[in-house]
């Protein structure tokens, strides 16, 4: 349907932005005699007071279908009482209306409304809504209209330059680039967006302005007073809004394209502030008014936002450069060196703290404090007024040395912190350089500079100097192998290019399990290779000597993080390494990777528990088998360790690895020695519930060490990570480890032939109270002792020797010390004896004697 067959409507025709004139149109169709039109200026449910334009009562004009005007008794401006409600008014103006029409009918409303603000600005939105109502039945239009520019004239507003010198910026403007027919053009630029807001604190250099004509082949320059006349905005004495350009004489009516050229002076002290710092940011619009060839008032415009450096959000900034020993002190400045140092007595970062950038004037008694960060102690401190570079907010050129006590004062407080004090006020920009001796132990160096003015919010500024690029502290490349070595990624990092010294320093490397593992030998130790290296000239470190070879207390490891589904590569290079360094290892894709995945492995240098740096490094997996059935990485794996009886071991840990297995079968250790007890994994005295993040495929668990006191499963326990078995909870029972022992010892009596059980013996120990007899042929063997975990324990046999001896016999009163030594071995618990001062093989004798004596002799038939 096209917009004129429509029963209703509503829209803008036209507008005027120099008289701030609107025309309006609704059609309304009434099916019943009576029909009622309101019309708001304003959201219908809104406040009045929101309202950008006014009606001009006069204005409304009334039409059939056919276009003939209808007669003013046919429809009536509502003055009614009842109707009184609906007038509502802003300023003594109508915002809303009514009109009442007699008969059915189809009617056009034409009328116009007045923007309260004169010339409109653009980007207004001005808000105007209808209602028609007919009878029983109402439909509402809502017809706003959004000002702007036409775009006819083809305008570019550009910043090409900016000087933080002079603090300036350089604007261009170039209109009628379609080099339209413009009679009494005004150009007018402000300091704002084309809708008004963001006032940019800028003011015009006049002496820089200059305006020229294009005719399509030659360049005039424009005479001020002849050829244009630049005005000042009303109630503005110095350019601080912005200017007006009205072309005269003869281009009071022109086809050229004109474009013009100044600079303006930025103010940051005049920007708005947020407690993140001043705005940077400074909008710049243009808007052209004239009188084309159709005799018609045309507006047009363009807008444009630039930033300054974003060091400019505070009045100060710091920055340094560190040095090595023995290096020339001015290579870290641009400007001459301001220290009486010339060559670095030892490593050293050389700091420079710029304040009054804004160029505004400090007064005296500011206070400035300079916080030297960890790991650095002052050397000197001096200060100068300084000229700033046109294009990066440094310090260019010294100027003149500040003097102690004539300028400024300087003290230090309890904590070694330099404190200065301004006795005079300070226009210009200048620079408070301190260098301090460096330790080896901090890979960044911090500083921070608090100046507060008095009544004022103090200013902080803080700055950090590394002592090498990120990258030379540690890099790193990875390559996928080919033919059969296809899932194995080789893996180069490189460290300490620039040869710091670096204390305790260690490398850790962090991977995804369900992407790749680390690569093991035979004994389940991580295969890790470290060189010593060079620059071999061109920038490429290369390897400077065989592998170095680590001791037992420093080899590589790894550990894991079941939660993350993650494992880290440990690597201890010694106390210190004062050269660069090759590490070279290997990792294994998970079989069921796909391929074009993209795995990552993630490296970090650590020198005393301080992160130097972290790189990560991807690489992009081809021709693998595919062997997953499922891209799942959501797997997870709960251990439960029982006992016989079902109950969880949790008295002491077992530990297990985790080994995947492809689809010919072969194993590949994943995570070797993964303690669990009871129910939960132990990773560095914290419980976790699963081992997470598992890719889908095919799983073999082995226990490498029982809980103590059990026996050890020497079984491979396989199962399989699905999408429809997710979560796998392993469970494995071990029965308790036991040994006996049964301890003996022997008995000789000479001077008559033993009876069996004539005599008592005494095994009495740790819970052991035992009395056997001996046999006939003197053996006497005691009961099996049982133990349930591995120990020394200590026993003493004795002979009991009766209250009543025996007429004749001499009793062995010697007690023998017995050791039994209890070992884990292979899972079993093993017993073994030791009867002190015996041989091997020997056991404890008890001899006893028989003597004749009076009245002791036995007659037998």
């Amino acid at each position: 349907m096209s917009f004129d067959d429509r029963d209703n409507y509503k829209y803008c025709t036209d507008y005027d932005l120099n008289t701030g004139i609107f025309n309006w149109e609704i059609k309304a169709t009434y099916t019943t005699d009576g029909g009622i039109l309101k019309d708001w200026m304003y959201s219908r449910y809104g406040d009045p007071n929101t309202a950008k334009h006014y009606l001009l009562k006069d204005s409304i004009k009334v039409y059939d279908e056919n276009g003939n005007e209808v007669a003013s008794d046919k429809w009536t401006f509502s003055e009614a009482a009842a109707d009184y409600a609906d007038y509502k008014e802003k300023n003594g103006e109508y915002v809303h209306f009514t009109l009442n029409f007699a008969e059915k009918g189809v009617y056009k409303v034409k009328y116009s409304t007045q923007t309260f603000d004169v010339p409109t600005p653009l980007r207004s939105a001005l808000q105007n809504t209808a209602l028609i109502i007919d009878g029983t039945e109402s439909e509402e239009i809502n017809a706003g209209e959004t000002t702007d520019v036409e775009g006819a004239l083809g305008i570019t507003k550009t910043a090409p330059s900016k000087n933080y010198a002079t603090n300036t910026i350089s604007w261009q403007v170039v209109l009628n680039k379609n080099r339209l027919l413009m009679k009494d053009a005004i150009i007018k630029d402000r300091y704002t967006t084309l809708s008004g807001i963001n006032k940019s604190a800028l003011q015009l250099i006049e002496s820089s302005l200059v305006v020229k004509a294009n005719d399509g082949t030659t360049d005039k320059v424009l005479t001020k007073d002849s050829d244009y006349v630049l005005e000042k905005v009303d109630g503005d004495e110095d350019y601080t809004l912005g200017f007006n350009i009205r072309l005269i004489g003869a281009y009071a009516t022109t086809s050229d394209q004109i474009t013009f050229n100044y600079d303006t002076h930025f103010f940051m002290d005049k920007q708005p502030h947020h407690d993140t710092g001043t705005t940077q940011r400074f909008d710049n619009s243009v808007v052209v008014t004239y009188t084309g060839e159709d005799g018609k008032n045309h507006t047009d415009g363009a807008e444009l936002a630039t930033w300054v450096s974003a060091q400019y959000a505070f009045n100060g900034l710091k920055y340094g450069k560190y040095l090595t020993e023995g290096a020339d002190v001015a290579k870290a400045f641009s400007h001459n060196n301001p220290f009486l140092e010339t060559t670095a007595g030892e490593n050293s970062v050389y700091w420079t703290a710029l304040f009054n950038t804004w160029k505004t004037t400090i007064p005296k008694e500011t206070t400035i404090k300079e916080a030297l960060g960890e790991g650095q102690t002052l050397k000197e401190l001096v200060i100068y007024d300084v000229d700033v570079a046109a294009s990066k907010l440094e310090a260019a050129q010294l100027g003149t040395k500040w003097e102690v006590n004539v300028d400024y004062t300087y003290e230090l407080d309890e904590a070694g912190v330099p404190t200065i004090t301004l006795l005079k006020d300070k226009e210009s920009t200048f620079a408070i350089f301190v260098s301090a001796e460096a330790a080896d132990e901090v890979p960044t160096y911090k500083k921070v500079a608090t100046m507060t003015v008095k009544d004022s919010k103090p200013i902080k500024v803080e700055g950090t100097v590394e002592k090498s690029a990120k990258d030379a502290w540690i890099s790193k490349s990875g390559q996928q192998g080919t033919g059969e070595d296809y899932r194995s990624i080789n893996w180069s990092v490189v460290l300490n290019k620039d040869g710091h010294t670096i204390h305790d320093p260690v490398v850790k490397d962090t991977v995804k399990i369900s992407e790749q593992t680390f690569v093991y030998d035979a004994d389940k130790n991580v295969v890790v290779k470290v060189f010593k290296a060079k620059n071999n000239g061109s920038g490429t470190f290369v390897k400077d000597g065989e592998a170095l070879v680590f001791t037992e207390e420093n080899s590589p490891v790894v550990t894991s993080d079941s939660a993350a589904g993650t494992q880290t590569l440990t690597i201890h290079l010694g106390e210190t390494i004062d050269s660069a360094y090759i590490i070279e290892y290997q990792t294994l894709l998970d079989p069921g990777i796909q391929n074009n995945e993209v795995i990552a492995n993630k490296a970090s240098l650590y020198g005393k528990d301080i992160q130097f740096h972290e790189v990560t490094k991807t690489v992009t997996v081809k021709s693998t088998d595919g062997e997953g059935t499922s891209s799942g990485k959501n797997g997870s794996i709960t251990f439960r360790k029982l006992d016989e009886n079902d109950q969880l071991i949790t008295t002491s840990s077992a530990f297990f690895d985790l080994y995947r297995k492809d689809t010919e079968g072969n194993l590949t250790l994943m995570l070797s020695n993964i303690e669990v007890k009871g129910d939960k994994i132990i990773e560095n005295g914290a419980e976790v519930d699963h081992l997470s993040n598992l890719r889908y495929g095919t799983y073999v668990i082995v226990e490498s060490q029982a809980p103590e006191g059990y026996v050890k499963d020497n079984q491979e326990h396989e199962f399989i990570i699905s999408r429809e078995r997710i979560n796998h909870t392993f469970s494995l029972e071990n029965r308790k480890a036991s040994s006996k022992i049964e301890l003996t010892a022997k008995k000789e009596l000479s001077g008559r032939p033993l009876k069996a059980e004539e005599f008592s013996f005494n095994l009495k120990g740790e819970g052991v109270d035992q009395i056997q007899k001996n046999a006939a042929d003197g053996t006497i063997t005691f009961d099996a002792i049982e133990y349930g975990e591995a120990g020394t324990y200590e026993y003493s046999i004795s002979e009991v020797i009766p209250a009543e001896k025996e007429a004749g016999i001499t009793y062995d009163e010697t007690t023998y010390k017995v050791i039994v030594t209890v070992e884990e071995k292979a899972g079993e618990l093993e017993a073994t004896a030791e009867y002190e001062n015996m041989e091997v093989g020997e056991v404890p004798t008890f001899k006893n004697t028989y003597a004749v004596t009076p009245g002791s002799i036995r007659l037998e038939a």
